[in-house]
């Protein structure tokens, strides 16, 4: 990537335009867009990676909203990675990059267990959307671990960190949709209300 800043920064240079500020933060701000776009992408799971059932009633879409709240629940982080990478910059102790690593985990072991469960054929797209919105969440927060290692990747998961959220937010906005539509509710004691407390800002 600094080659490829540098690239720039020489046609700048040619044009007479380094002292301009503006023009040089564009430069960065392009090879920026370049590494985001040539950067290997997380994998994108589709129907095929996913045990269905057809089995569509009621019952069946409260063990599932259920199952999916005990998940989340249990496994999906409410610590945010972006906020120890920049703790661990400002105070140039990289060490405090090990608080990461829970987070990377729980993406991970949420991950794994929403493909290991039976989903309803009507919430086949809700359920994809939610496991590759917390893949997307996932990849950036692994990025986010690596930047002592690896700097380019992490520039990367700080370009995709604001989608990889609202990512998240959408899929958990389209499943409360899919459990309203069905008339499926949740009562306070059962996982499934986990999904209506959700912050989605």
């Amino acid at each position: 990537m600094s080659r490829d800043f540098f690239s720039r920064y020489v046609q700048l240079k040619q044009s007479n335009l380094t002292t301009d500020d503006q023009s040089v933060q564009d430069a960065m701000n392009q090879t920026i867009d370049g590494a985001v776009v040539s950067a290997p992408k997380p994998k994108i799971y589709t129907s095929n990676d996913i045990k269905t059932s057809n089995d569509n009633s009621q019952s069946a879409l409260r063990i599932y909203g259920n199952s999916v709240g005990a998940i989340i629940g249990t496994y999906v982080p409410t610590s945010d990675a972006s906020l120890i990478v920049t703790d661990a910059l400002d105070h140039s102790d990289m060490s405090l990059l090990s608080g990461i690593d829970p987070i990377v985990t729980g993406y991970r072991n949420a991950i794994s267990s929403l493909l290991l469960m039976k989903v309803p054929s009507g919430a086949t797209i809700q359920h994809l959307d939610l496991i590759n919105s917390l893949n997307l969440l996932l990849y950036v927060s692994d990025g986010f671990r690596k930047v002592d290692i690896d700097p380019m990747q992490s520039m990367v998961a700080l370009g995709l960190y604001t989608s990889a959220h609202s990512s998240f937010a959408n899929a958990i906005i389209n499943i409360k949709n899919f459990f309203n539509t069905n008339n499926v509710s949740f009562g306070p004691t059962e996982a499934g209300s986990l999904l209506n407390k959700i912050t989605t800002q």
